[in-house]
């Protein structure tokens, strides 16, 4: 089984080699950023793509089975390069762009640091200007904070430092790592999830377990500890039977598992032996989420290979016997009851997966509502104004304007003039990201639609009654039940798995035609 780790990351390793510049003889020897320095279609490197050197200093240094890549003079040369890169194309400051020029982007900057204290470690760097880069950036992530809750970058953050610490032995790096670990403990529920943007995300869970488990092996911190046990006990209600992870349930829709923090905790939580034996099936299975998007793969690459190399040699699949669980500040409810397990987000309108056995048998993520003069209408949006109560499970809400954000030359020629005129003020480049996260992500406009959702779980299946309401004058085109409809950007979210072969379903013209005429419709299904 522990093999299974080996061949999600392997596989990845000549796709980083053929994104990096390999030739020592080019000005962008060592960067990873093909768009840039291959094909001309970006005016800038992006910083992110820079972790991959951590991949590749781990094939380096591990004996892994049927790596090629093992000691090999040319892959410890382009770590060094990609971090030689990474200094000649950052801020002054130490930092990073990641979207867009002078953006100064924290995460960018937080989880390519992580990648290169780590890399310094494994191969054994001891090269002073490398250093000395690394402790700039360090120092600005030590001075800032993001604009939003994203717990994730907090937990990277403090792993960098950290690691910063152990490879400089400056203590005030330490200092600064367990205040920004500190800020994660603040900001998790005591339901044991952690905010991403404005509310609980399974998939990035497992993200933030993954580095505050690797931070509680450096400092062994008891606090650390109880706050991954509690963040591990919530997580197992989110990790379905087939072993896929939160989907568009979480507040950010995505589907990552992240298995390092688990393998870790397996020594300390019976529950992360379970989550990680269940996660180990799906893989099995071939139900791994594809996340081989060019930005976003490396973090999945080196936590797989952490997860062999720390594998913990336990096992547990225990029979779950029925159970119901409501978490009310996540607006999450899981219940299992003969051979169906389902749960639900009461914050995003009631979407829900409903699985007999290991099997999905439907998953759906609300309504998309396409009215007369073509707008468009969705309820998986977050609110916190939603109803509950235990038998059935009740939800109301709202539906809100959607529309996806493209980019035209006039409109990439006006924000590359804005950028090049405020963005070297670095106050200035924060206020614009701020406004891109309202714009494209918790910015909302109600549409003239209401609902309401009633769930009944028995033993023979699940049965759901959808109630509409429409307001206003407009009238509706069309209206569905979509399977796994995502409203809102976020870069690891829209990632494929066998999951999403699911149908969207569309309502009836006899039903469009009584929610125009009545201005109310309902629809009873089965699930069994």
């Amino acid at each position: 089984m522990k093999d299974l780790y080996l061949k999600i990351a392997m596989r990845q390793i000549p796709r980083i080699l053929t994104l990096a510049d390999r030739d020592p003889a080019s000005p962008t020897y060592g960067c990873f950023d093909r768009e840039y320095w291959h094909y001309g279609t970006a005016d800038f490197p992006c910083g992110m793509s820079q972790e991959f050197v951590l991949p590749l200093a781990l094939v380096y240094s591990y004996e892994f089975r049927e790596n090629p890549y093992y000691r090999q003079e040319a892959v410890k040369d382009l770590v060094i390069a990609g971090i030689k890169f990474a200094e000649r194309s950052s801020h002054r400051d130490g930092s990073c762009d990641d979207y867009f020029p002078f953006e100064r982007a924290y995460g960018a900057t937080a989880f390519s640091l992580y990648a290169f204290a780590e890399s310094c470690r494994l191969i054994g760097i001891k090269d002073s200007e490398i250093t000395g880069f690394l402790e700039k950036r360090g120092k600005w992530i030590s001075s800032r904070l993001e604009s939003g809750k994203l717990t994730n970058h907090h937990a990277i953050a403090g792993l960098a430092l950290l690691l910063l610490w152990q490879l400089t032995g400056r203590e005030t790096y330490r200092e600064e790592a367990l205040n920004k670990i500190k800020v994660c403990l603040l900001w998790q529920s005591d339901e044991g999830w952690f905010p991403e943007y404005e509310g609980c995300d399974p998939g990035y869970l497992t993200m933030t377990i993954d580095f505050l488990a690797r931070a509680y092996s450096i400092t062994n911190n008891a606090a650390l500890l109880a706050s991954l046990r509690k963040a591990v006990e919530f997580l197992d209600f989110f990790v379905y039977p087939d072993g896929t992870c939160g989907g568009e349930l979480g507040s950010r829709d995505t589907y990552i598992f992240m298995p390092h923090g688990l393998e870790l905790m397996s020594k300390e939580c019976s529950k992360a032996v379970e989550i990680k034996t269940r996660y180990l099936k799906s893989l099995e299975n071939g139900l791994e989420t594809n996340y081989e998007d060019n930005r976003i793969f490396g973090h999945m690459t080196y936590s797989h290979l952490f997860s062999w190399i720390d594998y913990c040699d336990l096992r547990r699949e225990p029979e779950r016997g029925p159970f119901r669980k409501y978490f009310p500040e996540a607006g999450m409810y899981a219940e299992k009851k003969g051979s169906y397990f389902f749960a639900v987000c009461v914050h995003k309108g009631g979407i829900f997966k409903i699985f007999r056995g290991e099997d999905l048998i439907a998953s759906d993520s609300g309504f998309l509502c396409e009215f007369s003069d073509g707008k468009i209408g969705v309820s998986n949006r977050i609110e916190g104004k939603k109803s509950y109560r235990e038998k059935p499970c009740c939800v109301r809400g709202e539906l809100y304007y959607y529309k996806r954000k493209l980019m035209s030359p006039s409109k990439q020629v006006v924000f590359r003039l804005i950028l090049m005129i405020l963005g070297p003020f670095p106050r200035i480049s924060g206020m614009l990201r701020r406004i891109l996260q309202k714009i494209l992500i918790t910015g909302k406009k109600k549409a003239p639609v209401s609902f309401k959702r009633e769930f009944s779980l028995e033993e023979k299946g699940l049965t759901v009654e959808d109630s509409v309401f429409l307001g206003g004058k407009k009238n509706v085109k069309r209206l569905y039940f979509a399977a796994n409809k995502v409203s809102i950007y976020i870069a690891m979210a829209e990632c494929f798995n066998k999951n999403m072969l699911l149908k969207w379903r569309q309502f009836s013209a006899d039903d469009i035609k009584t929610l125009n005429a009545e201005r109310k419709t309902k629809i009873i299904r089965r699930f069994e």
